[in-house]
């Protein structure tokens, strides 16, 4: 199996003041379109993280292998008009729900 990103493009999207989660809060990451709307990006809420690819697919799984690694995680998957499709949560979901 190639190491990940082998197949993405890395791109720094936010500045250098990007706040910092804390390290018991999840990973999250976005799997979005591009602006030119011919790539899909997936990307690491606050954080410089970002990663090019040619199709939604490649994006979705390698979005989804980072979380399986990243401990507590999620994936979320928006559509091309950039509104959310998919959630997915990974490891120990940190949350209370009620019974």
């Amino acid at each position: 199996m190639p190491a990940l990103g082998s197949q993405a493009t890395r791109v720094a999207r936010y500045g250098p003041c990007t706040p910092r989660r804390m390290a018991s809060d999840p990973t999250v990451y976005h799997v979005v379109p591009a602006s030119s709307g011919e790539r899909w990006l997936v990307t690491e809420e606050n954080a410089e993280f970002c990663e090019q690819y040619e199709t939604k697919a490649a994006a979705v799984e390698a979005a989804r292998a980072r979380a399986r690694h990243a401990g507590p995680s999620q994936v979320k998957v928006h559509n091309a008009s950039g509104l959310m499709e998919d959630e997915s949560t990974y490891g120990d979901d940190p949350r209370q729900l009620p019974d």
